[in-house]
């Protein structure tokens, strides 16, 4: 969980230091244009699609618990390079890096705060036990054993039974690997590209070009609020939908979810569209509308956070048979990543060919 707040402070930084970085008036000594903004917003998603084919490796490699401790050597120097040289505590961490948009005006010090998180997750890690699952595969019966006391309490008559079920599917896993050969296989192919499609539209809604530029839309909508009080909204009202998404998914089902989420955020986009449409060709009626932008991402952040944020990837989990869950993940995840990274390096060169109201409506 604190690591995928971790993640969440990747996100959001490029939204309050794209702003300081790009305004003339700052004194960093470093200056961006809105298309080097563009390439700064967006060079996250292709770090992530480095590690996407790593991952496999170094889950089976150094184990869970090793993983996530090793994987915050990156993002500690990532963020000690910038200042000085899955759904839920993400979008927290986005709402953090928002609000350090407020006090910090330099980015150097927003980045250096965001380092204190992965740091938190690294200390904590030292006292978690590694993965019973892994210890099996290992042939480490004992340790997966205590390792198993530890996550259900010693009191726990479970434990036999529970390594019993954990050892034969291991053994149903290393009996029916798939590979790339089997992809063509129906039962394979046909979840895979359901898969594929729904990561599709989750990025190309434009959440992360929106996410990452958060508080540059709000400063290009000249709106009277601060941009970065504008995106801590934006940031609490995103945590609080992940909440209602939480209670609504099994009752109101994914089908239905999904049909929601995706016609708010058309709605949403198309008034923010015609917001900045009339921005640039009749201020007075924009003026008249002041509050449009503000409304209008609050209600996407909700349809969002109700539908295309957390089913996608919680449809990866139930689509795919255990012999092929692990490279059919792999490649979601990795054109997820593909996706996200083509989307908010799009946006900037559209900002600046006076597009941007179309892009906005159109994603």
């Amino acid at each position: 969980t604190i690591g995928a707040m971790t993640q969440g402070t990747i996100f959001g930084y490029s939204s309050p230091a794209g702003v300081i970085l790009t305004n003339n008036s700052t004194n960093t000594g470093l200056h961006l244009t809105d298309l080097q903004n563009g390439w700064f917003s967006s060079i996250s998603n292709f770090g992530s699609l480095i590690g996407c084919p790593l991952a496999g490796y170094c889950l089976n490699y150094f184990g869970r618990r090793g993983t996530i401790i090793y994987a915050v050597i990156p993002v500690l120097i990532g963020w000690i390079l910038i200042g000085g040289g899955f759904q839920l505590l993400s979008f927290i961490g986005v709402l953090y890096v928002y609000c350090m948009g407020v006090p910090f005006t330099n980015f150097r010090w927003i980045a250096i705060v965001c380092a204190v998180i992965p740091c938190i997750c690294s200390f904590l890690m030292i006292f978690c036990k590694e993965s019973p699952y892994y210890l099996l595969s290992k042939g480490k019966d004992k340790e997966a054993e205590a390792a198993l006391k530890f996550f259900r309490g010693e009191d726990y008559d479970g434990i036999e039974k529970e390594l019993q079920i954990i050892r034969e599917s291991l053994e149903e896993s290393r009996r029916k690997k798939a590979t790339l050969l089997d992809l063509k296989k129906s039962y394979i192919l046909k979840p895979l590209l359901m898969s594929l499609g729904l990561m599709f539209f989750e990025q190309f809604s434009g959440i992360n070009a929106v996410l990452f530029n958060l508080a540059l839309i709000f400063d290009r909508a000249g709106s009277k609020m601060s941009s970065n009080v504008s995106s801590i909204i934006i940031g609490v009202t995103q945590v609080l939908g992940t909440f209602v998404a939480a209670l609504l998914m099994d009752k109101a089902g994914r089908k239905m979810l999904l049909i929601t989420s995706s016609s708010i955020m058309t709605v949403s986009l198309a008034a923010l569209g015609v917001y900045f449409y009339y921005l640039k060709f009749d201020a007075d009626v924009a003026a008249s509308v002041g509050w449009l932008p503000l409304v209008s991402l609050v209600l996407y952040v909700i349809a969002f956070s109700l539908g295309y944020g957390p089913i996608p990837w919680l449809m990866m989990g139930e689509l795919f048979s255990p012999d092929v869950k692990e490279l059919a993940a792999s490649i979601a995840l990795f054109a997820n990543w593909i996706f996200a990274f083509i989307t908010t390096l799009i946006y900037q060169p559209l900002t600046v060919s006076n597009l941007l109201f179309v892009q906005l409506d159109s994603i």
